[in-house]
């Protein structure tokens, strides 16, 4: 059997390379960031940041270049943010609002750098110490005072002020509540944790996409410290090779994956000490030389075969191996495999038989055999074809051919005939199926004919009587039937529907606005029109009309500033020329304008309508205004106020307020000479004050 251990050692060595998962997240420099739920340090306490980072960007702005954020949290005041950062000389450098340290070693050069920062709040002259690969860099103090805000959660890649994105790789960023030691920042130089330590309290792999792939799900940066303080990618493209998941910093540690493929002939023992026996694709874990899992994929094949087979054959069954069984059974195989295994094969046999047989048919008209051969003829035949199971079959048919016998009827009948006990009433073929002494179909054919009796519907109208073709007179409306025969000898209905008409003799008055129309007529003056003709049926009739017209009277006359309408009209409505507005409030038979213009009436009559000429009213009051003096007192006025004459012994026969809209407001009849105008809402109003002598004055007045 040596030669099969040689073909499992050969299997074994499909075992790919362990490698640890080298992934990093790529940042494009404009908008790409991290947002974590961890809140940091906040105040003066201790802390320290590591991270690895690559990137080729110019950062100096003495040299046209640009910050570029590594990691940030608290907020944009001074000594409230703590910011890990590459600026001046493209070297590192850690800002807390206001001021900052800056590093000694450029490390914008392309390569995987392993950055870190500590601030000690208790080493009063160097709180600060930047690294870089795993070394001191520079360490030291600065002027402003650091008092880190709770407002924004610690962020990869951006500043909390959404300023100076990171332009490169950033990988494996830890955060320390604590000062670590010069020694523990070279021990995780170039080393990935497998087991968390404690001390770590927020931890991003960033490891979590396929390296310029198709990442669209992978949006969430995992918290390995085990507090869930999970981060949330923005802005990232998440495909091709930048601002997505690239390839990251080669780490020591970290758990690895490999595949490999197996041969065994019935089992096989994992490198677990697993021990499988079925082919398949299985997962394997053991710890590798970091301490950290080591996934292994086994693609494992088992040689050994155990098989069994349903076999059948006509008179016996003969296997590959050319054993011969005639007789149903369970029959056993053992053979090996061209790798060696040895494989058993069981065959559960079934013999079918071949046959010959003879049979007699009887068929009316035709005979179609199992084989599909049709006979019409009585005689013998042999046919021969294979059985369901593949079986030579001879079979002998002696075929007996009967013959079926037909018949046709004719049935005539009107609306309805009773066939087999049933009534029809349209016309149909039927087939009536019965059989003869031989068990042949016997078909009696009737051929059902059904003639209607008809029932149409006519309209008849007469003054007076109306008489039907056939001659029936009817003198009163209503619906008549007649029944006639027809050529077929069916009953036929005719259904009259006899309108009866009379004489008309009536009376109408007919009512329009100055013009009237009847009959093709025009007529515009009021008169009786009489028409004499005939009416539906033919009927004598004689109408008489009054035509009743209305004409409303628009003239309207001119009075200084005051216009007059005739009398006599249901409805005025004063309308002003310039844009044929209605002047709200002015519906009486006269109107007198505040504002100088040109003005018409609308009149309405009995339901008609019509509009004056316009009238021009022009210099409304001055003769008022010069020969009476009135005055409102206060004025403007925000509570009682008085219309007052100059003169007392004059003596004002109304006083009318109008709105900004010349609206009527309110009237007041008989005032005197001093008279109280009522309270109004805030505005401008017009009042006019009408003198004993018929004379107008137009005061402005301001309500508070």
């Amino acid at each position: 059997m040596g030669w099969r251990k040689g073909w499992l050692m050969l299997a074994l060595c499909g075992v790919t390379a362990l490698s640890a998962q080298k992934i990093s997240l790529n940042f494009d420099g404009t908008d790409d960031y991290v947002e974590t739920k961890y809140a940091g340090v906040s105040g003066n306490g201790a802390r320290t940041i590591e991270a690895w980072i690559r990137t080729t960007a110019n950062c100096d702005p003495n040299n046209g270049g640009k910050q570029k954020v590594i990691c940030d949290y608290g907020a944009s005041t001074t000594g409230g943010r703590f910011t890990l950062n590459v600026l001046y000389g493209n070297r590192l450098r850690i800002e807390v609002g206001g001021s900052g340290l800056m590093g000694q070693t450029v490390v914008n050069d392309g390569n995987w750098h392993h950055v870190g920062v500590s601030y000690n709040p208790s080493n009063s002259s160097a709180p600060f110490r930047l690294y870089v690969d795993g070394k001191l860099d520079t360490s030291g103090s600065i002027p402003t005072s650091v008092n880190t805000a709770t407002t924004f959660p610690f962020r990869i890649g951006m500043r909390v002020d959404n300023a100076n994105s990171f332009d490169g790789d950033i990988d494996e960023v830890r955060f320390y509540e604590q000062v670590l030691s010069d020694s523990l920042i070279k021990a995780h130089y170039n080393e990935e944790f497998c087991k968390v330590p404690s001390r770590v309290k927020a931890y991003y792999k960033l490891s979590e996409g396929t390296s310029s792939g198709n990442n669209s799900s992978k949006k969430t940066a995992t918290d390995y410290s085990g507090n869930s303080n999970h981060g949330t990618l923005y802005n990232f493209a998440l495909s091709g090779s930048s601002s997505n998941w690239v390839s990251g910093a080669n780490l020591n540690g970290g758990n690895t994956a490999s595949t490999l493929t197996a041969f065994a002939c019935s089992s096989y023992t994992a490198p677990s000490g697993k021990t499988y026996t079925f082919s398949g694709t299985y997962n394997d874990i053991i710890s590798n030389a970091y301490g950290c899992d080591s996934v292994i994929t086994i693609k494992l094949t088992i040689g050994k075969v155990n098989k069994a087979y349903a076999v059948s054959g006509c008179d016996s069954f003969v296997s590959p191996a050319g054993i011969a069984y005639y007789a149903d059974g369970s029959y056993f195989e053992k053979y090996q495999t061209w790798r060696g295994c040895d494989s058993n094969i069981r065959y559960q046999v079934t013999i079918y038989k071949s046959f010959d047989t003879s049979i007699s048919v009887q068929a009316c008209d035709s005979f179609v055999s199992p084989g599909w051969v049709s006979y019409t003829q009585s005689g013998q035949y042999t046919e021969s074809y294979k059985t369901v199971n593949g079986c030579d079959s001879t079979i002998h048919y002696q075929v007996q051919i009967n013959h079926p016998v037909s018949t046709y009827d004719t049935l005539i009948a009107c609306d309805t005939a009773w066939v087999m006990g049933k009534p029809q009433t349209s016309s149909q073929s039927f087939k009536f199926v019965s059989q003869t002494w031989q068990g042949c179909d016997s078909f009696h054919y009737l051929e059902l004919v059904i003639h209607y009796s008809q029932r149409q519907m006519e309209t008849g109208a007469g003054c007076q009587s109306y008489t039907s073709p056939s001659g029936q007179t009817y003198t009163q409306s209503g619906v008549y039937s007649e029944v006639f025969s027809t050529w077929q000898g069916c009953d036929s209905i005719i259904d009259y529907y006899v309108t009866i008409y009379n004489p008309v003799f009536q009376y109408d008055t007919l009512r329009a606005c100055r013009v009237a129309t009847l009959r093709g007529k025009t007529y515009t003056q009021d008169q009786l029109v009489s028409w004499v003709g005939t009416s539906y049926g033919g009927c004598d009739s004689t109408v008489h009309t009054w035509i009743s017209l209305t004409h409303p009277n628009d003239y309207i006359s001119q009075s200084n500033d005051t216009l007059f309408a005739e009398a006599g009209s249901d409805q005025y409505r004063w309308l002003n020329c310039s844009n044929w507005t209605v002047l709200a409030g002015a519906t009486s038979l006269w109107f007198s304008p505040v504002n100088d213009g040109d003005y018409a009436v609308e009149v309405s009559l009995n339901g008609c309508k019509d509009t004056s000429e316009c009238k021009t009213v022009s210099r409304v009051g001055i003769q008022s205004m010069t020969s009476v003096s009135a005055r409102i007192v206060p004025n403007p006025s925000s509570g009682m106020a008085w219309v007052q004459l100059v003169d007392a012994n004059m003596g004002a026969t109304a006083i009318r307020i109008f709105d900004q809209q010349s609206r009527l407001v309110q009237e007041i009849s008989n005032p005197g000479s001093q008279s109280e105008l009522p309270h109004l809402p805030s505005g401008l109003y017009q009042v006019e004050v009408w003198m004993e002598s018929g004379q107008r004055q137009t005061l402005s007045w301001i309500c508070q």
